[in-house]
């Protein structure tokens, strides 16, 4: 298998079938994006994000909760084509394809924004109204830059053709 990989790695559309189909064939007991997602953000999430900013954030709470620390084969999604940004998303039991990353950040962005709920900081303290105008700005670079930003740093840690040397150490061993 790795030596096929090798051979095509000039070539998208073979790399891409094979790491897809070796997802697909051996990593069935994977965690579910929703279940990693689900519980509250914890203190040091919040505050990390409130620091760092909410694409900061996004990418931070994708990371710690679905890549660092979780075993490769238990990972909820991989990337297959990075130019493209596609992945593999194991969502209720069952792998799917998440061709621009679009359910990935659809289950990190709810909870991220929830953070600049400009609705819970409005009063007329001008400490109040100027923490709404950061929340404001935090939201709109989320939305307009931040998707970008997230995928391509998301794409280096879990491209699996990345991990691919990984993978067959551990098979061998």
């Amino acid at each position: 298998m790795k030596k096929i990989a090798e051979k095509g790695a000039g070539k998208n559309i073979t790399n891409n079938t094979i790491n897809m189909y070796y997802v697909l064939n051996n990593y069935k007991d994977a965690h579910n994006l929703e279940q990693l997602m689900n519980p509250p953000l914890t203190e040091q999430e919040i505050e990390y994000t409130r620091k760092h900013g909410a694409t900061e954030g996004c990418y931070k709470l994708l990371t710690s909760r679905c890549v660092d620390n979780v075993q490769l084969e238990k990972r909820p999604f991989h990337c297959v084509d990075g130019s493209r940004n596609k992945y593999l998303l194991y969502t209720k039991n069952e792998w799917s394809i998440d061709l621009k990353g679009d359910k990935i950040l659809n289950e990190v962005y709810p909870k991220v924004k929830g953070i600049f709920n400009i609705e819970t900081h409005r009063g007329d303290t001008m400490e109040q109204l100027n923490e709404t105008i950061k929340n404001i700005d935090q939201i709109r670079e989320l939305g307009k830059y931040g998707r970008k930003r997230i995928l391509m740093e998301l794409n280096k840690k879990t491209l699996l053709k990345n991990n691919i040397d990984d993978i067959f150490s551990r098979k061998h061993l």
